[in-house]
């Protein structure tokens, strides 16, 4: 009896060529700020109402050189006065230069330039995608994943939407933060959580398309 030996050939792929988290670089930090607008009647240790009041922190993201951050507009409604806090712990002050509540998008200028990540192009479904953000107001995080969907529409936040849906997880906080690809470019501008009575993620998340921000950004 003859036996056959099948040489079998195991293809080892390095794990981090389809990991998610090769979509950061460090250097991306620098393209990101915290927000840090002033509320009317906020204060962060509210005594005489005996609690704690949300703590009014965002994300933006440098879009143009000069200073140019694109952030959401629900971060600086209410805003009294904005500053912004760079990686090396400065703040600037932050100023309003337009905003677009249809889209829930807003442009604000610092008097410094910051490093402005590259656009990417449409990112093609289950790529990898990371999340920048100041989640919960405790500084910059990343989160990673995978893009879900594109030209998400109908979901009810704004009445103009192009969304990118990632699974990368994203909290209060990191509103206005960047979404980014494989080749550290700049996909989208985290904008929503989809949640069910509750601030926790689900997986399910929205990030305004470049596509989109720079049509308002432009106008």
């Amino acid at each position: 009896m003859i036996i056959r030996l099948l040489k079998i050939v195991l293809v080892v792929t390095p794990y981090w060529i389809f990991h998610p988290a090769s979509a950061f670089s460090p250097a991306n930090l620098n393209s990101v700020v915290i927000v840090l607008p002033v509320w009317p009647d906020y204060r962060k240790n509210d005594v005489e109402r005996s609690r704690v009041l949300e703590e009014p922190e965002g994300t933006a993201v440098a879009i143009k050189p000069g200073g140019y951050l694109v952030t959401n507009f629900h971060v600086i409604r209410r805003a009294l006065s904005i500053s912004v806090r760079l990686t090396d712990g400065r703040l600037l002050t932050a100023e309003v230069v337009g905003v677009d509540p249809l889209t829930d998008l807003a442009l604000i200028k610092v008097p410094e330039d910051i490093t402005v990540l590259p656009i990417g192009q449409e990112p093609t479904l289950a790529a990898p995608a990371c999340a920048i953000g100041n989640q919960f107001g405790l500084g910059l995080s990343v989160t990673c994943g995978v893009v879900s969907a594109t030209h998400r529409t109908g979901t009810g936040f704004n009445k103009i939407e192009d969304f990118i849906q990632t699974d990368a997880t994203v909290n209060p906080g990191a509103s206005g933060g960047a979404l980014v690809n494989d080749q550290n470019q700049l996909i989208g501008v985290l904008s929503a959580i989809f949640t069910k009575k509750t601030d926790a993620n689900l997986g399910i998340n929205f990030a305004a398309s470049t596509r989109l921000v720079l049509r308002v950004v432009e106008d």
